[in-house]
């Protein structure tokens, strides 16, 4: 199985890549998110079909609609996180949980996430054609977020952002510029993330 260690901000991309792994352990003041909804476009790298699986379809909706950050020892009863630990234990407690499972036979391990995976790889209250296929909803989220790269809201949205970044620590120009095409090459990247995505999976769930 594979841990992740989650400590000060996990957001956007690196939550997706959270939520990816087996299990996540993180510090109590950990802040969680999914904010791309503030830059005029949607979660691209499988937040959208990762967090209802983990929180269910109502907190889902509320963290990807608002894009607001949660604190960390808020979603452990929900299930985004499985266990707390203080910041200076964080890395020694995922190695421990990770020598725990690793001590029990590679078979019987391998096995059960296949079985858990498949099991929860279905949304109750989902209804409509998408639903319990995580590959065809990685397709809809692609589609739907490719879509949106073609209308004006997200270049609104992102040109506010840089603007707020801008007013609020009074960068250089060229840093902005710099901010700019690190997002049109986080664009361009998505033309692969159904790709990165599978490729994580085949390793977690292999």
């Amino acid at each position: 199985p594979i841990i992740a260690a989650i400590n000060n901000v996990c957001l956007g991309g690196g939550l997706e890549l959270a939520m990816a792994c087996h299990i996540r352990i993180a510090t109590d003041n950990a802040k969680l998110g999914l904010p791309e909804i503030a830059l005029g476009i949607i979660p691209g790298f499988g937040g959208t079909q990762l967090l209802p699986r983990l929180v269910g379809r109502g907190k889902a909706i509320e963290m990807i609609l608002t894009g607001e950050k949660v604190l960390a020892k808020d979603m452990k009863e929900i299930g985004l996180i499985n266990l707390l630990a203080p910041a200076d234990e964080l890395i020694k407690e995922a190695k421990g949980l990770a020598t725990k499972i690793a001590e029990k036979g590679f078979i019987a391990v391998s096995s059960a996430l296949k079985a858990i995976m498949f099991a929860s790889s279905n949304l109750p209250e989902a209804r409509n054609e998408y639903a319990g296929s995580f590959d065809r909803g990685l397709e809809l989220e692609t589609s739907l977020f490719n879509k949106i790269f073609e209308t004006e809201d997200w270049r609104e949205g992102v040109s506010a952002f840089l603007e707020k970044l801008n007013s609020k620590i009074n960068r250089r120009r060229n840093h902005i510029t710099h901010n700019i095409k690190c997002i049109f090459f986080y664009k361009f990247c998505f033309a692969s993330q159904k790709t990165c995505v599978n490729t994580l999976n085949e390793l977690i769930y292999s």
